[in-house]
């Protein structure tokens, strides 16, 4: 394979591993907007309810808001951030050998943390508590 067909096939897998990350997270966010809409209504429908609930059906919804938290934390944003990761890795890599195969040396990336998946769950908890403290007000 000639060099010109290698980089371009290194910057076509660069690309689609890159469209995969982007695409999944356009629907990760628009799944956190849609629970965290789902779950203001679900607060502020059980703020405006008059008639007091049974204990039963309290302690069954924050049942349901906890297991809710915690499918969301530890199934689905779990999953979310290992495939998010593989893909910028392997975005990196073929970034990587594309320069080397041009002979060139990129500037040294300055590292940062991102916190959109730690900012994600933070926001869910809260929602998820004062949908809770809805049921019990």
């Amino acid at each position: 394979m000639a060099d010109k067909d290698r980089v371009e096939s290194l910057l076509k897998l660069a690309d689609f591993s890159w469209r995969d990350y982007s695409e999944r997270r356009s629907i990760e966010w628009k799944t956190n907007f849609a629970l965290w809409l789902a779950l203001g209504a679900f607060a502020g429908f059980m703020f405006e309810q008059q008639a007091a609930l049974a204990i039963w059906v309290k302690l069954l919804s924050t049942a349901v808001l906890a297991v809710t938290f915690l499918v969301y934390t530890f199934l689905w944003k779990a999953e979310v951030k290992e495939r998010n990761r593989s893909d910028k890795k392997l975005v990196q890599y073929y970034w990587s050998k594309v320069n080397e195969e041009l002979g060139v040396e990129p500037p040294l990336p300055t590292p940062q943390k991102p916190m959109t998946h730690l900012s994600q769950v933070v926001i869910t908890f809260i929602v998820v508590l004062l949908a809770a403290l809805s049921v019990w007000a």
